[in-house]
């Protein structure tokens, strides 16, 4: 029986893609879950011929040598019928997570060498399967989630995801305890595209976010945020199953590393203008932002761009949320984070400005400050400064206002004319601007009583009276002054 091959060729990109990255799955963390994510052939008969092609396979082998064996029976012909196992949590009123949809798995505990074996113990415990034996392959590990719980108020609450695909030739027997699971399902992987995705029917109050014994934040956000919920994306599953949350972003993600387009973005929505432009439209601009950023760099490193994929623009120590961001911008989430970091550097700088307005008039109060000092250095700074290039400029002479203006003059091609100023240079200068030709008066530069008087004002201001004038050459036919 042949296999199909979209299926052959996900499992073996999978395997390969999280080989690949097995050095940076893990992420640190106190508060530690695990849970496996099962796959198998919808098909009693392509199951079967799967479990005819692995079932004398090498313990030593990696994952994507293992699969090896299906790439020879795959045909294009087929559709896809991949499952993915789910199950549903017992209705508990001591259970947070009573009724949800998710992975199976559980806490890790104090007697659990590694997240490997946690997850196969919790799933041994839950539905009486053992992931350890040969009818398991193990194909990898998404990036270890940190999770933002509202019940955990420690930071490092973190969940393991690991992938299983079953070859036994039957399906797995379920015994799973009714104080657990409510029952189970096996979901074709078919279900979970963009289309099934549904953005209003889970929504919880946004008081809902924030632990119960917090209660002065509860009123607080009941007050400022009334009638205020969350949104999640959600997909309706057969036997009116709904999953949403960290469930289906991991679901999510499983996808993308086969270069599929994630289904659920943005994470979440809310009623709130305020609350969704300004902090989720944001968070969400931020995100794509960085995968912009990623992809630029990836764009320049890659000789071909057109071949570029989402496994080849994500760093392998990329936050697991990233894989869920979309390759194209949003235009509204971009906008309101600029807004954002706009608001947010105002607000750098009416404090800035605030401390140093009551600095000043603190220390004037006090007597901290010399005003009358501050004034002396600046004019001692002018004196030594200003004043020495003043007194350095040597004065204009009429001479050479005169044959200046000629140069100018003669700039302009009136080479007759520059050359017949003789005696008064400027009577002849003027005679020559005053024709017909198009060039404006020439202005007049400033004498040496002029010059002497700019002197005087400068020492002055600068209280250097005393000064001693510099010594320049008179005007032609002068004396030295």
């Amino acid at each position: 029986m042949p296999l199909p091959a979209v299926d052959v060729n996900f499992l073996l990109g999978v395997a390969r893609r999280m080989q690949e990255r097995r050095l940076h799955v893990y992420v640190p963390g106190t508060h530690r879950s695990a849970v496996a994510i099962v796959l198998r052939f919808g098909e009693a008969e392509q199951q079967r011929a799967a479990h005819r092609l692995l079932s004398c396979r090498d313990a030593g082998l990696s994952s994507v040598q293992l699969l090896q064996p299906l790439a020879g029976a795959a045909t294009a012909a087929l559709p896809s019928s991949l499952r993915v196992l789910f199950v549903r949590r017992a209705d508990l009123a001591a259970d947070r997570w009573s009724g949800s949809v998710t992975f199976p798995g559980g806490r890790r505990d104090a007697g659990d060498a590694n997240d490997r074996r946690a997850v196969e113990r919790e799933v041994d415990q839950m539905l009486g399967i053992p992931l350890q034996s040969r009818d398991f392959v193990c194909l990898g590990r998404l990036r270890d989630y940190a999770i933002r719980s509202r019940h955990i108020q420690a930071a490092g609450a973190v969940q393991s995801r690991f992938v299983f695909l079953h070859t036994g030739e039957l399906a797995p027997t379920l015994r799973f305890s009714r104080h657990e699971v409510e029952a189970v399902q096996w979901v074709p992987l078919t279900a979970f595209t963009a289309e099934h995705v549904d953005w209003g029917s889970v929504c919880h109050p946004i008081c809902c976010f924030v632990h119960a014994s917090n209660a002065d934040s509860r009123l607080l956000l009941a007050e400022a945020f009334a009638h205020a919920y969350l949104a999640f994306p959600s997909v309706q599953l057969p036997g009116q199953w709904r999953l949403w949350g960290l469930a289906l972003r991991s679901a999510s993600e499983l996808l993308s590393l086969d270069d599929r387009a994630p289904i659920d973005w943005p994470l979440v929505s809310s009623n709130n203008p305020w609350l969704q432009h300004l902090i989720i439209d944001a968070f969400h601009g931020y995100c794509e932002v960085r995968y912009a950023y990623h992809r630029l760099r990836a764009r320049l490193r890659c000789t071909d761009p057109a071949a570029l994929t989402r496994h080849m623009i994500l760093p392998p120590t990329a936050d697991a949320i990233m894989w869920g961001v979309p390759d194209r911008v949003v235009t509204r989430h971009v906008l309101f984070l600029s807004l954002d970091v706009a608001l947010l550097l105002l607000a750098i700088y009416c404090v800035a400005g605030v401390i140093f307005t009551a600095s000043v008039a603190c220390r004037t109060a006090l007597g901290w400050m010399d005003a009358d000092g501050d004034k002396r250095r600046l004019r001692a700074y002018y004196a030594a400064n200003v004043s020495s290039l003043v007194e350095s400029a040597p004065p204009p002479r009429g001479g050479d206002a005169g044959e200046g203006a000629a140069a100018m003059t003669a700039g302009d091609g009136d080479f007759a004319a520059a050359a017949a100023a003789t005696g008064d240079g400027a009577t002849e200068i003027a005679a020559v601007s005053s024709g017909a030709g198009d060039s404006p008066p020439l202005p007049s530069l400033p004498n040496t009583d002029e010059w002497e008087a700019l002197r005087s004002t400068v020492r002055r201001w600068a209280g250097e009276g005393n000064v001693t004038p510099a010594v320049h050459e008179a005007p032609a036919g002068g004396e030295k002054e």
